[in-house]
């Protein structure tokens, strides 16, 4: 691992950055137009509080009753652990295709693949999730028509095409419309918080205590029983926050930049999120009612404030997904084009070519639309897509975190250290130990019960057919040279695949 540069008055720039890529063995690509601002802007968008409340919010209410928010807090909490440790891994390693470069640098080039595999299959999964069961259902909603199967998946589709179409436009106008759409959620967030503690204080149908309600709706397994549920509420919504990580290479000043965005975008929205449950609990009229509605949090909003508002909080919610889903498009075309540039996926030659206009992985782009596509045409004809995709969804970014975390404590003081980078210090032990224990807990929430078998299947043949590869193609790949951490800078060797 390179050292950092001696020179006095470093700080890292974007001449900086370019050297960065040059220690790490590529030579600068990408344009490197996003600022601190759009880097916080793509995380919090992908985290996407509105979608995740809009789809886990009954499903609290159905588990443990208003006091499910509750759980909310601590999955804040052990997910800060894991961003810490994401923030001083993005400030050592920051490029395009993080997971990977941080298991494949730490432990191997097998082990960062496998991270790979994972990411790729959570961003697809969770934008073909968010097309056809939330993005389409809720387009026929605000317009107040009913759509046929054919018709939501022509509505899914279209959303995959105009997401390719701002990627393909270029990185400043995704970021440009990201930026928009995370305001958007910011503010409509915050005003329907207060709004309903407002029309709670004006109309105290119950009292503060209500918070603590566990409801009658928990089954007969009990409080205790009920508990590893509810933490679905917040273990479904508070990921994704590393996705700035994944855009290292567009950013300027990445080594301060990628880490500030990944700590402050979580925490914003654990925030808000949080302020949204405490106003919707308070103003939920009927726990039973309202968990067993389609949409609760729309049920919510047009009992206390009408058709109106809930259209205007559906379009908040509308532009949220739509975002969420661009910048995950934006995030795995440059996993793709960091996997390719390193030759260790099928037709890596073509994949890693940059557009010659834009100099973004256009290719990547492409191939990532065609993917996600493939995803909301199976849901659309498969029964169990809600299984399948939101379940598949929860568990994939907690595989990541669990081998990048796991990764760090057994390798991670391999990273140089640099002055101007983010450093957990003397707490790196204890913050470390903590994300692991906490991403072993999520993942037994997410996966041990009934419920998820199936979700637990699709994960573990994803996994298998990221090992199946690593064993027939890319290990061969990487004995002879053809494959491998910084292989872009060397000939192609004879029978690559193309």
């Amino acid at each position: 691992m390179p050292q950092p540069p001696k020179q006095p008055g470093y700080s890292p720039e974007a001449s900086d950055d370019a050297e960065v890529m040059r220690d790490f063995g590529y030579a600068p690509a990408l344009q490197r137009r996003l600022r601190p601002l759009a880097m916080f802007g793509i995380s919090f968008s992908f985290i996407s509080i509105s979608a995740g409340l809009y789809t886990s919010f009954g499903f609290g209410l159905a588990t443990l009753g208003t006091a499910s928010i509750w759980v909310w807090p601590v999955v804040l909490a052990g997910q800060q652990m894991v961003a810490q440790v994401i923030a001083q891994l993005g400030s050592r390693v920051p490029l395009a295709g993080y997971s990977y470069h941080w298991g494949a640098r730490l432990i191997g080039s097998g082990y960062g693949w496998i991270i790979a595999i994972c990411t790729l299959a959570f961003f697809t999964f969770a934008a073909a999730s968010a097309a056809i069961n939330l993005f389409a259902p809720l387009i026929a909603a605000f317009f107040g028509v009913t759509l046929s199967a054919d018709g939501l998946l022509a509505i899914a589709l279209g959303v995959v095409a105009l997401g390719l179409v701002l990627n393909l436009v270029g990185i400043v106008a995704a970021a440009w419309v990201n930026n928009a759409g995370v305001w958007i959620e910011i503010v409509a967030t915050l005003a329907l918080a207060v709004a309903l503690v407002v029309a709670w204080i004006l109309h105290p149908h119950r009292g503060v205590g209500s918070l603590v309600n566990t409801g009658a709706v928990h089954g007969s397994s009990g409080v205790l029983g009920a508990i590893p549920s509810a933490f679905l509420l917040g273990l479904f919504c508070l990921t994704g926050f590393e996705l700035a990580a994944d855009l290292s290479e567009d950013a300027i000043g990445a080594r301060r930049s990628v880490p500030r965005a990944v700590l402050f975008a979580l925490a914003s929205a654990g925030i808000a999120g949080f302020l949204l449950l405490v106003g919707l609990d308070l103003a939920t009229p009927n726990i039973a009612q309202v968990s067993s509605s389609s949409t609760p949090i729309l049920a919510i909003v047009t009992y206390w404030f009408g058709p109106v508002v809930t259209r205007i909080v559906t379009a908040a919610v509308i532009v949220a997904i739509f975002v969420g889903f661009m910048v995950g498009m934006t995030a795995e075309a440059r996993l793709i084009f960091a996997l390719a540039r390193d030759r260790v996926i099928p037709a890596s030659r073509w994949l890693s070519g940059l557009g010659e206009r834009t100099k973004s992985p256009v290719r990547g782009v492409v191939v990532v639309a065609v993917l996600m596509a493939a995803v909301v045409v199976y849901g659309h004809f498969a029964s169990n897509t809600f299984i399948l995709l939101v379940d598949s969804t929860a568990i994939l970014p907690f595989v990541v975190y669990l081998m990048i975390v796991a990764a760090f404590i057994v390798r991670g003081r391999r990273l140089a250290e640099y002055a101007t980078s983010f450093s957990l210090g003397r707490w790196r032990p204890l913050v470390a130990g903590i994300a692991l224990v906490w991403t072993l807990a999520a993942l037994a929430m997410l996966t041990l019960p009934h419920a998820y078998r199936e979700a637990d299947y699709t994960v573990l043949v994803i996994i298998a057919l990221g090992v199946v590869w690593y064993a027939v193609g890319l290990r061969p790949r990487l004995r002879s040279g053809v494959a491998g951490l910084g292989r872009e800078q060397t000939q192609d060797a004879p029978g690559e695949l193309v």
